[in-house]
């Protein structure tokens, strides 16, 4: 058996529940709150390299979509991408990735609105959502990427004990700027 159809086979939990957020699955009805995360507090900009998906949205209909599509997603067990809410009100997202269905290794990362940062919210769903990947998805690896300009999502990896791997220097251009790509990982072991 190909190992991501035993992944079919498991029930996954669509949502976690912590302290102060709720990790869940989309759902129908989430464009709303989705595309309203793009409208404030400068996130279409502060996202634009990390979240494109989100900073291109041109409708509620598109975000709707997008929600869809994730759900989807899901269900074929191709990626696991959750919203991230404070009670009623959608702040960021998780997104897990398979990056090798034998070994096991998921791809994990994160935003959140910009107007949340520095509150801990962003840690608390993350860790949470390691939790997920080596409890319910038997991981023996989880790796991360983050541009190497973007001091919070670095900061916040290694607050959650993922160990820099790797550093492939200026690979890419933000705004007419050189940046690089650092790389993290966590072994289950580590954890």
């Amino acid at each position: 058996m190909n190992p991501k159809d035993q992944y079919l086979l498991k029930d996954i939990p669509e949502q976690i529940q912590t302290e102060y957020t709720t990790i869940r699955r989309y759902q129908k009805g989430d464009g709303t709150a989705i595309y309203k995360l793009a409208q404030r507090n400068n996130n279409r900009q502060h996202l634009k390299g990390t979240a494109d998906d989100i900073t291109g949205l041109k409708s509620v209909e598109e975000a709707e979509v997008k929600a869809r599509k994730h759900r989807a997603e899901w269900t074929k067990r191709d990626r696991f991408v959750a919203g991230v809410w404070d009670e009623d009100k959608f702040i960021g997202e998780i997104w897990i990735e398979p990056a090798g269905w034998d070994i096991p290794c998921f791809e994990i990362g994160w935003f959140i609105d910009k107007g949340l940062e520095g509150e801990g919210l962003a840690y608390e769903a993350a860790n949470a959502c390691l939790e997920f990947i080596f409890n319910e998805l038997e991981a023996h690896k989880v790796i991360a990427k983050t541009s190497d300009t973007n001091t919070r999502s670095m900061k916040l990896a290694e607050r959650l004990g993922l160990k820099e791997e790797g550093h492939l220097r200026e690979n890419e251009i933000k705004d007419g700027k050189r940046s690089g790509t650092l790389l993290y990982g966590l072994l289950r072991e580590e954890r």
